[in-house]
């Protein structure tokens, strides 16, 4: 054999090696993406249809072609709510923007929107308080908007005397859809738990201190740390994220959740508007009388509370206890926005299946 073509025998056989390789790359991330579809399918999140669709459609279609990622927040429907709660409700404290409730209410001493002033001047009022299910509002504020009741079950005479600023309670069982909302936020958490890490989590048990750094690149940082190292920490550091429009934190564990009396968030500048915290596994968080800088997505927990203070925004299932809740929108993209674009390879393939299932107005990919 020649010089020459044992030259080219070696570079037949790298080739044969990488072509081997990519198919085994492309096969781990069908694979994992697979798993990703069968449970969000698990979870109600998606329909088996939706995602045969997804995965087909992805890996078969035209991938070299990006598509611009609509920019995802915590609304939904056109409607921005300080608290969502799918089932029932017991508070006694202030939420300072729009409050939705899916089940029952039991309030005393509520004040309801009473930080939306840019809402009192309008003259079609807006929905603040909206309530699927029975009332009891004995005493409190509903400010700036009006009180919406669905009609399964009864208010007391009392919503009528805690009306503020010429507001009135209208009847509409069809005003929000809870359930199609429960399935979005729900597959909204499932989806985002997929996400890899693009910094660092730092546990240091000895101090109780649980340190976030970014890259500080202009992009969304995600990172993930446990219930249980969340339960013990007393002092949160954010690092390395001031340029970030976006922070996500995944909480993951199914053990209880807790975030404790003492607990502090560090980080330079308040980036309350752009975190949230994602439980992704637990189905109960406990807040005892902590300041929460950030929205809190968990669509699938029931959240107690002995008091603290929470700016941002919370989804969750339902709520007992007082807490006061300031108005503080997320004002980032949980998905998409400005600086992201889909490749539609592997690690955009969940985002991808989510935009696609849940947004009418996400563009077709031929």
């Amino acid at each position: 054999m020649t010089l020459r073509s044992a030259h080219l025998l070696v570079s037949c056989l790298v080739l044969v090696i990488l072509f081997v390789n990519s198919n085994a790359l492309d096969i781990e991330k069908l694979k994992k993406n697979e798993e990703h579809a069968a449970l969000a399918v698990e979870n109600g999140a998606v329909s088996e249809k939706d995602q045969g669709f997804s995965l087909s459609h992805i890996f078969h279609k035209k991938k070299e072609a990006p598509v611009e990622a609509p920019c995802v927040n915590l609304d939904y429907d056109g409607d921005s709510f300080n608290t969502l709660v799918f089932k029932d409700i017991k508070k006694n404290t202030k939420t300072g923007g729009k409050l939705f409730v899916g089940g029952d209410a039991y309030m005393t001493a509520c004040s309801v929107g009473s930080e939306l002033t840019e809402l009192a001047t309008l003259p079609d009022k807006e929905d603040v308080f909206v309530v699927a299910g029975k009332l009891e509002f004995s005493s409190g504020t509903i400010n700036n908007g009006n009180m919406v009741w669905a009609g399964k079950g009864y208010y007391k005479d009392a919503v009528k005397n805690s009306l503020d600023n010429g507001t009135s309670v209208v009847h509409d069982k069809h005003r929000f859809d809870f359930v199609k909302a429960e399935r979005y936020f729900r597959d909204m958490a499932a989806t985002l738990s997929f996400s890899n890490s693009t910094g660092t989590t730092l546990w240091e048990p000895n101090q109780r201190t649980l340190s976030f750094t970014g890259l500080n690149n202009g992009r969304k940082e995600v990172f993930k740390c446990s219930c249980d190292q969340l339960g013990q920490a007393t002092d949160i550091n954010f690092q390395e994220v001031d340029t970030a429009p976006s922070i996500v934190v995944n909480v993951v564990g199914k053990d209880n959740c807790f975030m404790r009396d003492g607990l502090e968030c560090h980080g330079g500048m308040d980036k309350s508007k752009n975190i949230v915290w994602n439980f992704v596994d637990t189905y109960h968080l406990h807040l005892d009388n902590v300041a929460v800088a950030g929205s809190i997505l968990a669509p699938k927990v029931h959240i107690t509370s002995t008091g603290g203070d929470i700016r941002g925004q919370v989804i969750c299932r339902t709520w007992e206890g007082p807490c006061v809740q300031q108005n503080v929108p997320f004002d980032g993209c949980v998905f998409g926005g400005p600086e992201s674009q889909f490749a539609l390879l592997s690690s955009d393939v969940d985002e991808y299946v989510f935009q696609r299932t849940h947004l009418s107005q996400f563009p077709e990919v031929i």
